[in-house]
C-alpha cells in the first residue's frame, strides 16, 4: 500500500513538472525558439514523450557507439530520433536486443533509427 502511494505521489509530481514545462514552452518568444533551434511543436513533443522512450533511444545510441549527450547537442537530430523512437512498433525487439549485450549493431536492423545511428557514427568518426 505504501509503495502504491509513493508511485501515485511520483506520478503527480511528474504531471506537475510536465505542465510547468509546457507552460514555459508556450511562453517562449520567437527569438528564444530560434536560439534553441526547434519549433514550439517540436519542443512540446519532446516534453510529452515518455521517459522510457528517451531511455530506450539513449541506450540504442550507446549500442551504436554514439554519445547520447553529443546527439542531444544537435537538437534537430535529437528531435528526429526521439520522434521516430516514440512511434516505433518494435519495442519488444528493441528490449530484447538491448538486454542481450552479445548482439552487435548489425542485429539492430529492425530499429527505424538504425540507418540514422550508423550515419551519425560515420560522421562522428567513431
Amino acid at each position: 500500500m505504501l509503495r502504491a502511494f509513493k508511485d501515485f505521489r511520483e506520478h503527480l509530481h511528474e504531471a506537475h513538472e510536465h505542465r510547468r514545462e509546457l507552460k514555459e514552452i508556450d511562453a517562449l518568444g520567437d527569438r528564444a525558439l530560434d536560439e534553441i533551434g526547434l519549433s514550439r511543436s517540436q519542443l512540446r513533443e519532446i516534453v510529452e514523450t515518455p521517459d522510457a522512450v528517451a531511455a530506450r533511444m539513449t541506450a540504442m545510441a550507446r549500442r551504436h557507439g554514439l554519445d547520447p549527450e553529443a546527439i542531444e547537442q544537435n537538437r534537430q537530430d535529437y528531435a528526429h530520433l526521439l520522434d521516430t523512437c516514440a512511434h516505433c512498433h518494435a519495442t519488444g525487439q528493441c528490449a530484447a536486443y538491448l538486454a542481450d549485450q552479445t548482439r552487435g549493431t548489425a542485429a539492430a536492423g529492425f530499429c527505424p533509427n538504425h540507418a540514422d545511428y550508423l550515419a551519425l557514427q560515420e560522421n562522428s568518426g567513431a
